[in-house]
């Protein structure tokens, strides 16, 4: 794992979030039990996971809410494929992921306690959930390859007839 995406600061929050729940660590996950939630609410796929693509769809969809508190994506990828599943993204407001994230929660960087404020609102607060879930699926669609393909071909098709 990269050093930018050290879980440190992300399981930190944990210690922060623990007037209000409890945690359980495994290997591969640390499952967060808020209230009536069982399990679901926050997973953190762990340092050197090797997890295939219909696995992490899994986990996308199995979650209630993605959180990366970063501060040193350079696009952030991961904010697009939590978008696309429709979770609402907690992440820290450093280098690209305001540009990317535009419908998260975007808190001060390397803050446990500004992310556990973040995370407990989402988690009391299941209309807030869905309607970041709903905002970020609609704005993931400007990224769609095609979409984002298409000026570009257009105009390397007018310089080629232009040219040619």
């Amino acid at each position: 794992m990269a050093p930018r995406r050290d879980p440190t600061e992300f399981l930190e929050t944990f210690g922060a979030l623990k007037r209000c729940l409890s945690a359980v660590a495994t290997h591969a996950y640390a499952t967060v039990e808020m209230g009536s939630t069982q399990g679901k609410f926050l997973r953190y796929v762990g340092r050197n996971s090797r997890i295939s693509q219909a696995e992490l769809a899994r986990e996308y969809q199995a979650c209630h809410v993605f959180c990366l508190p970063s501060v040193q994506e350079g696009f952030g990828i991961v904010f697009l494929e939590a978008m696309a599943a429709a979770r609402p993204i907690v992440a820290a407001r450093a280098a690209a992921v305001p540009e990317v994230a535009t419908d998260g929660l975007l808190v001060e960087p390397e803050s446990a306690e500004a992310l556990a404020d973040a995370l407990a609102r989402l988690h009391s607060d299941s209309e807030l959930r869905r309607a970041l879930g709903e905002q970020g699926s609609r704005a993931v669609e400007q990224y769609d390859a095609r979409r984002v393909a298409a000026p570009f071909l257009e105009e390397l098709a007018a310089f080629t007839a232009a040219s040619g």
